[in-house]
């Protein structure tokens, strides 16, 4: 291999979803630039990995979409795999791409021994053992080659109830998904999701350690203070700008339905206690616990195969926000349907769905917004993406911008609540970010902001 490029082999794929495969790389060097390659006889890709973990600089983000049945078929097989480089000085991350091609300088420096596969198995082995786990259970731990790849159409997916179909579900067939059990304390092979009772799912380790954050640790006290003065910067940043400012906590699902997590915790985290000691003189931070532990249907509010919440919770959310806003809530929508969703969680099972109420989408007609932006960065991570709604027929004549996070999300499902958001206000900026842009507010002009966290992202304090 050219001097310039070594070979990363810590790694691993972590989500398999839609036509898109995602994961991280470790590098010793966290200005390094670091390369991940599908590797793929049809179909190879390359991607710099940039979005990086908020609580390990030196693990970076890679994601590649796109992706077809069939490259999803020979990962499983083990005909197709994924490894990463960590490139030197030689090779920035300007010479990656020349429009769109990548840069055939680099590619003969990575050719001999990443397209290789005598040399490239172990070094991908991590990579493509993680794969394989990953991508056999998003098609339904099947891991015969005799499924045909003629039979993997793009109108079918890799939805595990449609590959094991002989036959088209029959019409007239009842619609609702069917459960079955697993034994609660069950946890999932990448130790991220563990099993609740009543059929719910709970985060387990993950990334962010959510179940350490569950003991008392005193060493931490002094962090949250730092809040505080975050809280109070942003405050005077609305002001500035002469918008009204809300500081939204979303607690955890752990937190809210800790009887039917399977283990023991003192709820809430240590974070939200402490952050609770440093901002209740703050009117402007709208902690939701205790209006969430107070709604009489809690084992419907939250998703049963997810973190976040059902359609009804984020109406719920939705209008609780609007509360604290001292503004009129919207009038409740009757659930006209159901849908069948997969939900971040379940993803870790093979098979694991849920059906949802949905509303009915007629009785919104008249506050559908219209989506003007959508960017979503080319790196492919989360933070950083905006989406922008205008609704003319909104019945809150108000300019709304959100720094938020997946519980808002970008308005596609009304499982996100930002889908609601956008029907009640004329205008409506979602930014998926933990900082406040000041330049951005300055440019929108809102009449109201709004930043979002979530409560096992506490001990992450922002920049801005």
């Amino acid at each position: 291999m050219e001097e310039g490029v070594q070979v990363v082999i810590q790694g691993s794929l972590d989500s398999a979803r839609d036509d898109a495969i995602g994961g991280w790389v470790l590098s010793a060097n966290q200005n390094s630039d670091i390369l991940a390659i599908l590797v793929d006889q049809e179909n190879p890709r390359i991607r710099l990995c940039q979005h990086i973990r908020p609580n390990d600089p030196k693990a970076k983000g890679f994601y590649f979409d796109g992706i077809g049945p069939e490259t999803f078929l020979r990962l499983l097989l083990g005909a197709a795999w994924i490894v990463a480089v960590e490139l030197g000085e030689d090779y920035t991350s300007e010479k990656l791409e020349r429009d769109g091609d990548v840069d055939p300088r680099l590619l003969s420096a990575i050719n001999s021994t990443l397209l290789d596969k005598g040399n490239a198995i172990d070094v991908a082995s991590f990579f493509r053992s993680s794969a394989m786990d990953c991508i056999a259970s998003y098609v339904g731990a099947v891991a015969t080659p005799d499924i045909l790849i003629s039979r993997l159409e793009k109108t079918i997916g890799f939805e595990p109830w449609k590959l094991c179909l002989a036959e088209p579900v029959p019409e007239n067939t009842d619609t609702s998904t069917s459960y079955f059990e697993i034994p609660v304390g069950t946890i999932s092979r990448d130790t991220s999701t563990i099993v609740g009772k009543m059929g719910h799912l709970f985060l387990f380790e993950g990334t962010n350690f959510l179940l350490n954050q569950y003991n008392e640790t005193g060493s931490q006290r002094k962090h949250f203070k730092r809040w505080q003065s975050t809280l109070k910067r942003r405050k005077s940043i609305a002001d500035k700008f002469s918008a009204q400012f809300i500081q939204v906590i979303i607690p955890e699902k752990t937190t809210v339905l800790k009887d039917l997590f399977p283990l023991p915790i003192d709820a809430p985290t240590y974070s939200l206690r402490h952050i609770r000691t440093y901002t209740s003189n703050l009117d402007y931070v709208f902690d939701m616990l205790p209006d969430i532990l107070a709604h009489s249907n809690l084992p419907g509010f939250y998703r049963k195969t997810d973190s976040h919440f059902s359609c009804r919770g984020c109406e719920t959310v939705a209008n609780m926000i609007l509360a604290r806003l001292r503004l009129e809530p919207f009038p409740p929508v009757v659930m006209g349907g159901t849908r069948i969703f997969r939900g971040d969680l379940g993803r870790r099972f093979p098979g694991l769905v849920e059906t949802l109420d949905i509303p009915n989408e007629a009785l919104l007609s008249t506050h559908k917004p219209i989506e003007i932006r959508r960017y979503l960065p080319p790196s492919g991570g989360h933070e950083g993406i905006n989406v922008v709604w205008q609704n003319p027929n909104a019945p809150i004549d108000k300019t709304v911008v959100a720094f938020s996070n997946s519980f808002f999300d970008v308005g596609d499902y009304p499982h996100q609540i930002s889908w609601w958001l956008a029907r009640y206000f004329k205008e409506f900026h979602f930014v998926w970010s933990r900082n406040v842009d000041e330049k951005y507010i300055e440019a929108v002009g809102p009449d109201i902001l709004i930043a979002q966290t979530i409560e096992r992202f506490l001990p992450m304090i922002p920049e801005s």
